[in-house]
């Protein structure tokens, strides 16, 4: 998560904080990063919807594309399913994909999957998450690698998996490390190299928007796999 405003990555509570003086003085772009820190879970925080409510709706109030794709996202995600408001849903995702939010288009290609607000259309998923990664979203690439690399909606393949991976990486996907890395220490489809992958790892575990079961994952390779010294202190890291 990264504030053009304050020109930092929003990884710590100094650099929050910095990004909540600017979205109290108004600044929507302000405004819906904070409500994405609350809707992630981010900076130590713990998952809050009703705190991203309000600072997405501060920020789609004054027409912002990311604050507009928030208020969908929560308004998905904060409720039953018997409270499903699916046609704000639709509007409110639909406001920020015209406004040009990647994020919208993800969240817009999982309405075409899970037929919400439309009818189901896997085609037109794929397509909102095609144009959302040639726009440069990294979770839009590491979904195209998954599909690549499973051979869904696209023929099964293993090279451009891995160059859609390592663009999702170079474009900041936490997800992608874990990915890469996995390839490097086993030599799938890159020559083998566990201290890169190591590495990697290690860069995984710094980050702040890491996925729980990736990092389990690597925590059994570090008790487990003979292409490691068995380190149970750093598999203890990996696991809590």
């Amino acid at each position: 998560l990264f504030c053009t405003h304050c020109k930092k990555q929003i990884v710590d509570l100094s650099s929050y904080n910095l990004l909540l003086t600017e979205a109290n003085k108004g600044n929507a772009d302000a405004q819906a990063l904070v409500g994405k820190v609350y809707m992630n879970g981010l900076c130590s925080f713990q998952i809050d919807y009703k705190k991203a409510r309000i600072w997405f709706e501060k920020s789609s109030m004054q027409n912002n594309a990311t604050g507009l794709y928030g208020m969908g996202a929560v308004s998905l995600y904060d409720c039953d399913e018997d409270s499903l408001d699916e046609k704000i849903i639709l509007q409110y995702t639909e406001r920020s994909v015209q406004l040009g939010s990647t994020d919208g288009m993800l969240l817009l290609s999982d309405l075409y999957l899970e037929e919400i607000g439309v009818m189901r259309n896997e085609e037109e998923a794929f397509r909102w998450i095609r144009l959302a990664a040639d726009k440069g979203n990294p979770d839009a690439m590491y979904l195209i690698g998954e599909m690549y690399e499973k051979g869904h909606h696209v023929s099964k393949d293993d090279a451009e998996s891995i160059r859609w991976y390592c663009k999702a990486k170079e474009s900041g996907s936490a997800r992608a490390l874990y990915k890469i890395g996995l390839r490097y220490t086993y030599g799938f489809c890159i020559a083998q190299n566990t201290e890169r992958a190591n590495e990697l790892f290690d860069e995984l575990m710094g980050r702040d928007d890491s996925c729980s079961d990736d990092l389990y994952a690597i925590g059994n390779i570090y008790c487990a796999n003979e292409l490691f010294p068995q380190n149970e202190i750093k598999a203890f890291r990996f696991f809590y």
